[in-house]
C-alpha cells in the first residue's frame, strides 16, 4: 500500500537528569528535506539526528523539535556568577570611596556589568542523551509512518476513483474510433477521387494514400498506451515501495497521450471526452504530489 508524505509523530521519555521530548511533522517535498531544532548543548549532534530521520522517513519536508527539561530543584540553567558579582561590588565601593562619590552602589549598577550571568549546560552524558534521542526519533517516526499509511489509503481511494473515470471515457473513445474507422477510410478515398477528377490513378496508389491519411488521424495506439499506463498505475497503488516519482512520470506520459488524441481527432465528441480525461488526470496529479 502506498504512503503519503504527510504525517505527525511525537514521543517523550524521563531520564535521570530530566525529560526529553521529540515532535516530528512531515509534508510533501521533492526530496528529503530535514530541519531540526535542538537545545543549544545538542547543536553538534543535529546531523546525526537528521540522518536518523532521513533514513527512516525517506522523503518529504521533515521538521523535528527536540526539547529537554532539566528536573533539578532550580530547573533554570540561568545562573549568577556570585563570586564575580561580589568582586565587582567591592571594586566599585573602592572606586566610590577614592573618588569621594556620594551615590551608593546599587543592584542596577551591578546589572550593567557584562558576564554577570552564565547559561550553564546541564550536567548530563552527551552520548547517552544522544542515544536516547535517536530512540525517541525512531519511535516518533514509526508513529508518523502509521499516519502516512492511513493517508495513503485515502489517496489510493481518490486516485482509483479518478482512474476509473478516465477509463470510462477511454472505453467510449475506443468504441467511437472503431465505428469511425471505415467512415474515415471512405471519406479520404472520396476526397482523393474528387481531387484527381477524371484523371486515372493506379488503385493501389489511391489505397496507399488513403491509408496514410487515415493513419494520421488514427488514435488506436494512443488509446492502447493510456490503457497500459492506467493499468501500471493500479499496480503502483498496491506497491509497498516508494512509487511517488514513478507515478508522477506516468501522469506526464498520460497527459502526452491525451494531448495527442485531442490533436489528431476530428470528432468534437472525442475532443470533449479528452477534456474530461485531462480534468480527471489533473486531480490524479494533485494527489500524486503527496505520495512517498
Amino acid at each position: 500500500m502506498i504512503k503519503s508524505m504527510t504525517g505527525y509523530g511525537k514521543c517523550s521519555k524521563d531520564i535521570s537528569s530530566g525529560m526529553l521530548a521529540v515532535e516530528i511533522r512531515s509534508v510533501n517535498s521533492r526530496y528529503a528535506d530535514v530541519a531540526i531544532k535542538v537545545p543549544e548543548f545538542l547543536e553538534m549532534k543535529k546531523d546525526d539526528f537528521a540522518s536518523v530521520l532521513s533514513r527512516k522517513l525517506k522523503r518529504g519536508r521533515i521538521q523535528a523539535l527536540i526539547t529537554y527539561n532539566n528536573n533539578k530543584t532550580n530547573s533554570s540553567m540561568f545562573k549568577i556568577n556570585l563570586d564575580y558579582a561580589k568582586n565587582c561590588f567591592d571594586e566599585l565601593k573602592k572606586l566610590e570611596s577614592s573618588l569621594g562619590l556620594k551615590d551608593s552602589i546599587t543592584l542596577e549598577h551591578l546589572l550593567e556589568i557584562p558576564d554577570l550571568f552564565t547559561n550553564e549546560e546541564p550536567d548530563i552524558d552527551l552520548d547517552e542523551i544522544s542515544g536516547t534521542i535517536k530512540e525517541l526519533l525512531s519511535t516518533a517516526g514509526d508513529e508518523l509512518t502509521l499516519m502516512r499509511e492511513d493517508e495513503g489509503k485515502y489517496l489510493t481511494d481518490e486516485i482509483t476513483k479518478h482512474l476509473k473515470n478516465i477509463q470510462v471515457d477511454l472505453n467510449a473513445i475506443i468504441i467511437k474510433i472503431a465505428d469511425r474507422k471505415q467512415s474515415y477510410f471512405q471519406k479520404y478515398r472520396d476526397l482523393i477521387n474528387e481531387m484527381i477528377g477524371d484523371r486515372k490513378l493506379d488503385e493501389d496508389r489511391i489505397l496507399q494514400e488513403v491509408a496514410i491519411m487515415t493513419k494520421k488521424v488514427d488514435i488506436s495506439e494512443e488509446c492502447e498506451r493510456i490503457a497500459s499506463h492506467t493499468a501500471q498505475f493500479e499496480k503502483y497503488l498496491k506497491s509497498d515501495q516508494e512509487v511517488g516519482k514513478k507515478m508522477n512520470f506516468l501522469v506526464q506520459e498520460l497527459n502526452r497521450e491525451m494531448t495527442t488524441i485531442g490533436a489528431k481527432s476530428e470528432s468534437a465528441e472525442i475532443s470533449h471526452m479528452v477534456v474530461n480525461m485531462k480534468n480527471e488526470l489533473e486531480k490524479v496529479r494533485e494527489q500524486v504530489q503527496n505520495i512517498l
